[in-house]
């Protein structure tokens, strides 16, 4: 990369502008809709929030839903006839 090649350094000028007070950035804030300001000013103030724990429910195997449904006698005589179990030869060992 070239160099300067004896050219002369130009300091840069700073900005004049006043720095924006925090009337300003909040006024600008609320007209705008913004609620950062506001939010940092009572995040201290306002306590936090309440966590509501519900309590641990047990479940009793005796109610109706975990009972097994009552089969009409229609259907108690069709009984389904079981699939015939298939044999599986052992597998030969390869050496």
């Amino acid at each position: 990369m070239p160099g300067r090649h004896g050219k002369q350094v130009k300091k840069k000028n700073r900005s004049k502008r006043q720095p924006v007070t925090e009337m300003e950035t909040t006024l600008k804030d609320s007209i705008h809709g913004r609620t950062r300001k506001e939010r940092s000013i009572l995040s201290g103030l306002i306590p936090p929030a309440v966590k509501h724990f519900s309590k641990k429910i047990t479940i009793s195997t005796t109610l109706p839903m975990f009972q097994q449904a009552p089969v009409p006698k229609a259907a108690a005589v069709q009984q389904p006839t079981p699939a015939p179990e298939q044999k599986t030869q052992p597998k030969k060992n390869k050496k």
